[in-house]
Order: structure tokens, then sequence, then C-alpha cells
């Protein structure tokens, strides 16, 4: 009887996924006296750090381009300017950039505005449709998870399912009411043809 024989053998396992891990090589070492059937297995690996979401921090907002050909706005723009340089900091070159920076932005957002959306955002244009829909989904859901059974399950299903279909109808009706509002193109060329 050997004084291992008492002992358990302790094994160290790192579970990985296989896609984050590359295995360079796999060694195998015995005990030195090859008395016990236990051997040490080591492995060099290559681990590749995981790309950490990071959310993106919120831009400024765009200035409205379409209003420079304004003259009078022109104007505007350039006394808010040189009003806002008047109190100029001196003390450092990068402090200065951004002081400078921020009052352009500023100024010419007051005075050509902030560019509208090109896209109108349809959630809003139809939120008095929605809106009952989206209450009946909640307050079924609340049901559901206040009293599980069939019948509230059901319920919930069917306030989902309404609530999902008006949401698709939405952009729809936009779009259609958009079509609706352009003119025809054949119309007006009908009679060259």
């Amino acid at each position: 009887m050997t004084p291992y024989d008492n002992f358990f053998p302790c094994k160290d396992t790192m579970v990985t996924l296989t896609i984050g891990i590359r295995v360079l090589t796999t060694r195998s070492f015995h005990s030195a006296d090859y008395d016990t059937d236990h051997s040490l297995v080591s492995s060099k690996v290559c681990m590749q750090p995981k790309c950490i979401h990071r959310s993106k921090q919120k831009g400024r907002p765009c200035i409205n381009t379409a209003r420079i050909a304004m003259s009078d706005l022109c104007e505007r723009f350039a006394c808010s300017i040189e009003k806002a340089l008047t109190d100029f900091p001196t003390s450092g070159a990068e402090e200065r950039w951004h002081y400078i920076r921020d009052a352009i932005h500023t100024s010419a957002m007051d005075t050509f505005g902030k560019r509208e959306r090109q896209n109108p955002d349809w959630f809003e244009a139809g939120i008095a449709e929605l809106e009952p829909a989206l209450s009946a989904n909640r307050t079924a859901l609340l049901d559901y998870k206040r009293e599980p059974s069939e019948k509230t399950l059901a319920a919930f299903r069917n306030a989902q399912n309404d609530a999902q279909g008006i949401a698709r109808c939405c952009p729809k009706d936009r779009s259609t009411q958009h079509q609706r509002l352009l003119p025809e193109p054949l119309s007006e060329h009908s009679t060259l043809l």
C-alpha cells in the first residue's frame, strides 16, 4: 500500500467557450517513479479577449443647414458669434478650442435651429390608436402574473395580438397617406403622350 492511496486526486477544471480559446499544446506528466496511475495534464492556451458592449454617447443635435441661404439668419449668426467670443478664455489651447467649438455650435443652433428628422416618427403620430391597445396589453399581463391560468393567458395573448396588429398597421397607414399626398407623375404629362 502506498502513502497516496488515501488521497483522492484533485482535478482543477476551467470551463471556457471554444470560440474564445485556442489550445496551443497539451502535455501529460507522469510521476517520476511511475507507481501511480495519476498524471498531470498541462495545456498552453491562447485566450482572445471578449469585446464588452459600450453604449454610444448621444451626439450633438444636427444644425438645420437648409436655412444658411437666408441672409438675415446669417447676419444674426455673425452677431451672435461676435457676442459669444467676447469673453474668450486665455488659459490653454485645448480649453480655448473647446470654448470656440461650443460657442459656434450653440449660436448656430439658436440661429438656424435643429434639423428635423427625415422620416417622421410613426409611433408618436399613431399614439392615439396605440395607447388603448398598449394599456390593455399591460393590464392583461399584470392579470396573468397575478393569477396565472389558462383564461388569463388566453386574454393576455389576445391583447398582445391586438397590440401587434395595430402596431403593424400604423406605419402602413402613414405610408399610404404619404403616397396619397404625392401627385401622380403621369397625370401632369398626359397631354404629352
